[in-house]
């Protein structure tokens, strides 16, 4: 039978054969769904037992009958009684610490959190008990009590519980002195946090969060078909930040309850809590216009109208501050409230009184008949998270999911290409005195060709496309105000320019003998124009007289796009004479005013962006926009991520030319900077898949390079090293994979030796070059496990590096960061190979114990306490790592523990006794890092080890100061515990 390790598996089918094997050993029978601790494996044969049965028998089952899973998925219905048992245990330990509490005191602090505490604790119990409680749910209700319970203990002042990851408490007899202190450490910041944070109630420093809205019941009374719209507003950008959403009315209606509609508004973040936003609620009926009483007369009351006669007319609205709902935080409940639509103002200009006067207009519609009864809450996370966290939003009557409109919003992952356009008003002079005015926008390649399923409206069933957009009509009025936003999915491949084209119609009553009539204006403008965007903002568009208004407009007439199409292009253009074209002619005195903001993973608005991807069709401003690359600002670094893989894909290909590379090689540093930014944390990801071998160098030639440019150069790409490495490594895998050239390897490891023998120069070097030196030194090593796991470098050549970088460390490298680099060599994973040990253990201690042994006059007093607090944690590291399990003895193995003890344990005990005496400069905590450290060696001494080690002393005196030290640091620990009184695991080892 192989072991494998503890492994846990579910049963998929019924196995029942109770008959032993022949040499005797027992089956064991399954059920679907048994869950099963597996021990090992034979061939087809597994080994375990039942998780279930707490004496369960082990026996034989085949392995096709079951299914492996992670221990994470796996949770035992006893897990369950556990967390009962430790809910009851602690709420009794409460109560009785609490009547202590108030027999000495007739108040305790935070009286009220711990009453909460207590009651969720009770309600967590019997959800527990009730049974049937999911795997999932019962780890996150298991994470919940451990938060409760953890941070009630620190109130009341009772011991601190040290747990793992999932809330389980640890077993101190499991653990190793040095781990059992991180544990306590890490359970005292975690608390801590929670205690300031309070983050149960607010939405976490790195998640986003959505709105959900629910629409309850709509009381309004009209005679004709009614669509309402729902989207959010950005009152400081002055712009719809979100998809409208729309759902329709049906007429006569009247009343309509329990309506069971759900709007999930997506994407926001932490920082969007301070801004302000308003709800903006809009309904129009949908009728055509009201006819005349002659007209009446001549059809009859009673007539059929063309569905080409409807259209959209304003009816009411309202606007609502959610200042309010982002403050309150997330919370378990929904609030309610009720919307009056207002009939009287019309909403562009509510929208316009508020940015004035920072106040809601006043509702003056009589009776408040028109109105809705909305909930609104905050779920935290994103689209999948809250998928899969509240999976009942999305199964009957789905919410319906809202995106931002905001490129910020779009994640590298995502692939959007979206167009928000917000109709905002229009002045169209002409002869007619009818003016109800309709605008029907339409997305037309340079062809001419209409782009269709383009405007998309989120409704009810999901989202709707239309080719055609039918603005809402304005009555009896040349100055139409829409403050209409519209959403336009953007082709994601287009052989031409797009442009948007507006048209303006004029709607009349319906009169049987006449058909409708055509256009008698048009607007335009590019939206696309050679794969760039149009400028986000404000655009006060250009309008044209249709020269034959009312007949019909074919779409193949483009004649109009070789005209100005905004103010600002209409003064630029050259000559006296007014712009026209076969049919079009211009209207002086006519404008219409829009606003755009793209949303977009595939195109951008970027010009030096644009001219880098771009860079074969136009040369000519490629070195500038390099240059403007290589120091992103602003919106710029956005775009860099956004665009991320097709920008390296470019600069790879630049990177051939030799007057370019090194440009180039800032760019791509550029790059790697922001993407070690926490605001892009998936940039990351896609390195590897980038692969050229100059890098090596181009990094050669800064560190070389005596130039104040390329100190700073240098110093950039430093901080990237790692990422840098990465790139590295694999275009050494893909070279030797593909053989781009003879003696590639041979070239690839020389540029290698070239630049560690430079980095070995440049620790040595000591005028001028300090800040690179030390930022070179924090990134080393970053590229350790890379160069060895890549067979890019033997384990000898890599430990001669090593130790020749620390043996040439020169008077420029100060001590933090000399510390700082032993910890993180310590931290990898070469440096816990055995071949390394011989190499690299002696140099590395010999530095950090130089340190601690230093004199007081060589180092003040609060900067010894600090850097003998780190050579303390090199220590500890290298113990956990390297002897672990071991204890001292005779043994190889053993023999290696006991010279690292000899060699570090009296200057560690010399160190503590001036670390304790020097209390203004040390606090608590460094002291009990200390002293664990010191319990974690002589809990790996035997007492002949300790015999033995005084033995050694050369001299009595000698022995006598050694032993002295020794008293005199108990002495000191006694008068002051370097351990807080609630860590009882800690105090307890410590007394052992």
């Amino acid at each position: 039978m192989e072991t494998t390790g503890l492994r846990y598996a579910i049963a998929q089918y019924t196995f029942d054969e109770p008959l032993p094997t022949p040499d005797g050993i027992q089956k064991l029978e399954l059920l679907i769904g048994d869950r099963i601790c597996v021990y090992g494996h034979h061939g087809e044969w597994g080994y375990g037992r039942k998780l279930d049965e707490k004496v369960g028998k082990c026996g034989l089952f085949p392995l096709s009958f079951v299914q492996f899973v992670q221990k994470s998925m796996f949770v035992s219905t006893n897990d369950g009684y556990l967390v009962v048992d430790e809910i009851s245990r602690v709420v009794n330990e409460w109560w009785t610490k609490m009547k202590e509490l108030l027999m000495t005191s007739t108040k305790i602090a935070s009286f009220e959190d711990l009453m909460d505490s207590f009651n969720e604790l009770l309600v967590i119990k019997q959800k527990i008990e009730s049974g049937g409680i999911p795997i999932e749910e019962l780890s996150k209700l298991r994470i919940r009590v451990s938060i409760l319970v953890d941070r009630g203990n620190t109130l009341l002042g009772m011991d601190v519980v040290i747990r793992d990851d999932e809330g389980v408490p640890l077993d101190v007899e499991n653990l190793s002195l040095l781990r059992t202190y991180e544990a306590h450490i890490s359970s005292q910041r975690r608390v801590g946090n929670q205690l300031r944070d309070k983050t149960e109630n607010t939405v976490a420093p790195n998640e986003n969060f959505s709105l959900l809205l629910s629409i309850k019941s709509v009381e309004l009374h009209c005679k004709c078909s009614c669509q309402i719209s729902i989207a959010l507003y950005d009152v400081e950008k002055k712009m719809f930040t979100t998809d409208c959403y729309t759902f329709p009315w049906k007429t006569g209606s009247g009343k309509q309850t329990d309506l069971k509609l759900k709007a999930l508004f997506t994407d926001f973040a932490k920082e969007d809590i301070r801004k302000k936003y308003l709800m903006v609620t809009r309904l129009v009926h949908v009728a055509p216009i009201e006819s005349s009483s002659a007209t009446l007369k001549r059809h009859g009351h009673e007539q059929v109208v063309p569905q080409s006669f409807y259209c959209r007319q304003s009816f009411a609205s309202d606007i609502t501050e959610i200042k309010s709902i982002f403050s309150a935080g997330i919370t378990h409940e929904a609030k309610e409230c009720v919307i009056f639509l207002n009939r009287e103002t019309e909403l562009p200009l509510a929208l316009k009184s508020y940015q004035v006067t920072n106040r809601i207009p006043k509702n003056l519609s009589n009776g408040m008949e028109t109105k809705l009864l909305i909930s609104s809450q905050l779920v935290p996370g994103n689209v999948a998270q809250i998928k899969e966290r509240h999976p009942h939003l999305f199964s009957r009557s789905p919410a319906a999911i809202l995106r931002r409109a905001d490129r910020t919003a779009v994640s590298i992952e995502e692939s959007r290409n979206e167009m928000y356009i917000t109709l905002m008003q229009a002045e169209l002079t002409g002869k007619s005195s009818d003016r109800n005015i309709e605008a029907r926008l339409h997305v037309v390649e340079s062809n001419g060709q209409v782009m269709e399923n383009v405007f998309e409206t989120v409704s009810v069933t999901g989202p709707l496309l239309s080719t055609v957009y039918k603005s809402i009509v304005v009555y009896h009025t040349d100055k139409p105000m829409w403050a209409e936003p519209i959403k336009i999915v953007l082709p994601t491949s287009a052989s031409h320019d797009v442009y948007l084209r507006i048209l303006f119609y004029s709607k009349k009553s319906y009169d049987k003998p006449k058909p409708e009539k055509g256009p008698f204006a048009i607007a335009h403008v590019q939206l696309i124009r050679n794969a760039g965007l149009i400028c986000d903002g404000e655009h006060d568009l250009v309008v044209y007289k249709i020269d034959n208004p009312g007949t019909y407009f074919a779409d193949e007439n483009i004649a109009y796009m070789s005209l100005p199409a905004t103010r600002r292009t209409l003064k630029e253009s050259i000559g006296s004479s007014k712009p026209h074209a076969t049919g079009f002619s211009l209207s002086e005195k006519s404008c219409v005013l829009i606003s755009t903001h793209s949303c977009s993973s595939m195109l951008t608005q970027n010009e030096h962006l644009l001219n880098v991807l771009r860079w074969r069709m136009n040369c000519v401003n490629l070195t500038p926009s390099l240059i403007a690359l290589a120091q992103p600002i602003g919106d710029t670094e956005n775009e860099m991520i956004r665009f991320i893989s097709h920008l390296l894909d470019v600069l790879f290909e630049i990177w051939h030319d030799r007057t370019l590379e090194m440009i180039a090689f800032d760019v791509v540093v550029a790059i790697l900077r922001v993407c070690e930014d926490q605001r892009h944390p998936q940039a990351a990801k896609i390195f590897e898949a980038y692969l050229k071998r100059k890098i090596l160098k181009c990094l050669n030639q800064f560190v070389q390079s005596d130039s104040d440019e390329s100190y700073e150069r240098a110093r950039n790409a430093f901080k990237v090293m790692g990422s840098l490495f990465k790139i590295v490594v694999v275009s050494k895998k893909c070279g030797m994979k593909f053989e781009e050239y003879e003696g590639f390897e041979k070239t690839y490891k020389q540029y290698l030796r070239e630049f560690m023998k430079s980095l070995v120069m440049l620790m040595s070097e000591k005028n001028g070059k300090m800040i690179v030196q030390n930022t070179a030194l924090k990134s080393i090593p970053t590229i350790i496990d890379l160069l060895y796991e890549s067979d890019s470098c033997s384990s000898e050549n890599l430990c001669s590096f090593i130790v020749d970088l620390m043996d040439n460390f020169g008077s420029n490298i100060v001590t933090r960061e000399r510390l700082g680099f032993i910890a993180q060599v310590v931290e990898t994973r070469f440096f816990s190979l055995p071949v390394c040990r011989d190499q690299l253990l002696s140099p590395c201690l010999q530095i950090a114990l130089d340190i601690v042994q230093l004199d007081n006059a060589a180092t003040e007093k609060g900067e010894f306490a600090d850097r003998a607090a780190e050579c303390a944690s090199i220590i500890a590291a290298i113990l956990e790592r390297l002897f672990a399990d071991a204890k001292s003895g005779g043994d190889s193995g053993e023999g290696e523990l006991t010279a690292f003890i000899l060699m570090v344990y009296r200057p560690l005990v010399q160190a503590m006794i001036r670390v304790i005496h020097d209390d203004k400069h040390t606090d608590d905590d460094a002291r009990g890092h200390f002293f664990s450290v010191i319990l974690a060696l002589l809990d790996k001494m035997s007492a002949q080890m300790f015999s033995e080690y005084v033995e050694q002393r050369p001299l009595d005196t000698d022995k006598r100061d050694f032993l002295m030290e020794m008293v005199q640091m108990i002495r000191d620990l006694l008068n002051r515990n370097a351990f807080p009184p609630t860590w009882r695991d800690m105090i307890m080892l410590q007394n052992k």
